[in-house]
């Protein structure tokens, strides 16, 4: 695993949570008792992107506010490079430029 998927596993246990809570609404209006398991999943994803997000956060706190701020972004918050850009009043290249620094320079132990 290279450093940008372990930054996307964030990103990637939001995007499963959201389809188990829609499945889950689904359930719930057809089986209760499988509702139930459901939700158990959902707490435990939720556990396992707090502790994720944690863990991304704590990696980047050593890099300078600029670099952690697309780090954040990108890979936090899911945004686009141009809403990187536009957050940030700099230009798309310079997006681009500071996180391939910030990759570099990040120390995730993989």
């Amino acid at each position: 695993m290279d450093k940008k998927e372990y930054l996307l596993k964030y990103h990637n246990l939001i995007i499963k949570i959201e389809k188990k809570k829609r499945f889950l609404k689904i359930l719930e209006e057809t089986s209760f008792s499988k509702s139930i398991f459901v939700n158990d999943e959902i707490n435990k994803l939720i556990e396992k992107s707090i502790i994720i997000k944690k863990e991304i956060l704590n990696y980047i706190k050593n890099l300078d506010e600029d670099l952690q701020s697309v780090l954040i972004y990108r890979y936090i918050e899911y945004l686009t490079w141009n809403e990187i850009a536009t957050k940030l009043f700099i230009s798309i290249r310079t997006v681009y430029r500071w996180h391939k620094k910030a990759l570099n320079l990040l120390e995730i132990p993989i």
